[in-house]
């Protein structure tokens, strides 16, 4: 039987390395490269904060609910292609049941507020590659938490 999380795991681990990798790198003062001036770039952030929809999901219909409206989520966080909608509604009513959610949802209210710098940032980052890549269409961005 494969693990539920099995090749997140990988993903993530190179995820890490790679913006590791990347914030190792520095130029001197005397081969700085300037930043491009991506102000006037348009992208299409589609953030979707998950957190509170997941806390809600603690019966079977509002768990089907929200596996319906997010397929992606579903899919590749859930693993819904692999498992099936079945282990999909479990997992999901499971983190809603968990009774340290509440208290983490009331944490994560108090640090990220209506993630603005963070959706700046992501913003910011698609404008780039936009700048350097122009047919690039930026990924919807899911933020969520897992108990």
């Amino acid at each position: 039987m494969k693990p539920i999380f099995g090749g997140k795991a990988l993903v993530f681990s190179l995820l890490v390395l790679l913006i590791g990798g990347l914030a190792a790198c520095s130029s001197g003062p005397d081969d700085a490269v300037p930043t491009p001036d991506v102000s006037d770039i348009k992208v299409d952030l589609q953030f979707v904060p998950l957190h509170r929809a997941i806390a809600a999901a603690d019966d079977p219909v509002a768990a089907r609910k929200l596996l319906a409206e997010h397929p992606l989520f579903a899919d590749v966080v859930l693993s819904r292609q692999d498992y099936g909608d079945s282990v999909a509604v479990e997992q999901l009513m499971s983190m809603a049941r968990n009774p340290s959610a509440d208290t983490l949802l009331q944490e994560i209210a108090t640090y990220y507020g209506d993630f603005g710098p963070i959706k700046a940032q992501f913003e910011l980052a698609f404008r780039m590659i936009k700048y350097y890549y122009p047919d690039f269409t930026p990924p919807p961005v899911y933020t969520f938490i897992m108990i």
